[in-house]
């Protein structure tokens, strides 16, 4: 279940920031992960936690560099960059993986680029996104 509202929330979110480009993508650069993007991973996606190396690598021991953290600043961010692996999120636990990512989630006032910074508001009512 946790899953498949993930992908939801990704796919949702996706939509919410398609007109935005760039960094003002900020669900784009949410997602990001070591693999794809080596030295700037942040929180990842539903498949691929920061270190991943492949497909639901959520167990992986290996340690990177990550903002995930400085997203609990949203949408301040204060260069809150730590080193990350499984231990964060549950050594290959999916459920705690997943509750994890979705904590990493801004749910804040304001707006920010045009978009709600309460992205849960986008995830629970995907009416409120202007395509």
């Amino acid at each position: 279940m946790l899953h498949s509202f993930g992908h939801r929330a990704e796919s949702i979110l996706t939509q919410t920031f398609s007109k935005t480009h760039g960094s003002a993508n900020l669900y784009a650069q949410f997602a990001l992960y070591d693999l794809a993007a080596p030295g700037k991973a942040q929180v990842g996606n539903i498949h691929f936690p920061p270190n991943a190396e492949s497909d639901y690598d959520y167990n992986n021991p290996r340690k990177v560099l990550s903002n995930c953290y400085d997203w609990y600043n949203f949408p301040v961010f204060r260069g809150d960059v730590r080193g990350v692996n499984a231990d964060e999120w549950g050594n290959g636990d999916m459920r705690i993986l997943h509750k994890w990512w979705l904590k990493h989630l801004p749910k804040v006032a304001g707006r920010t680029s045009g978009v709600v910074n309460n992205w849960w508001q986008y995830v629970m009512d995907p009416n409120l996104v202007n395509l």
